[in-house]
């Protein structure tokens, strides 16, 4: 009788292990990249606030707008990236940095927090060379320790 307790228990001990790890595994494994639902709506949100002065191809525009395509900015740090969108790239990006491009990146008011993280997963995605993804956390977290206003906020 002892022996079929120790087997049930161990068994049991198990299976249930086992059942809480695939859960758990499938639950909080998370994706290779972005959602197509987060690209596509970075898409719309790039072609109505950027592509204008960025290009639909993420080149700039010479002598007024940088390019996004595969810069340090783009596929480097986050929190850069992120700042450059609740700040503006005048309180951000050096002057020496902004001397080549006669326009500067305003502070974007109308953004949520949502809005911001798909926009620039979009662009990490396609002109920096597939960069992680930027959850919405991040752009909270950021606009908090830095500043910058909120969403209708000017």
């Amino acid at each position: 009788m002892r022996v079929f307790v120790v087997l049930f228990l161990v068994v049991g001990v198990a299976v249930t292990s086992g059942l809480v790890l695939l859960s758990s595994g499938s639950v909080s494994t998370p994706p290779d990249g972005p959602s197509a639902m987060v690209l596509s709506s970075g898409l719309s949100l790039y072609g109505n606030n950027c592509a204008s002065c960025h290009g639909a191809d993420g080149k700039g525009n010479p002598g007024s707008d940088p390019p996004l395509l595969k810069t340090v900015i783009v596929t480097g740090d986050p929190i850069t990236l992120i700042r450059v969108m609740t700040q503006g790239t005048a309180k951000v990006i050096l002057l020496q940095q902004r001397s080549k491009w006669t326009n500067t990146m305003p502070v974007n008011y109308n953004l949520t927090d949502e809005q911001i993280a798909q926009l620039l997963t979009y662009i990490r995605h396609d002109f920096g060379a597939n960069s992680s993804p930027i959850e919405t956390a991040q752009v909270a977290k950021v606009r908090l320790q830095y500043g910058g206003p909120s969403p209708g906020q000017e």
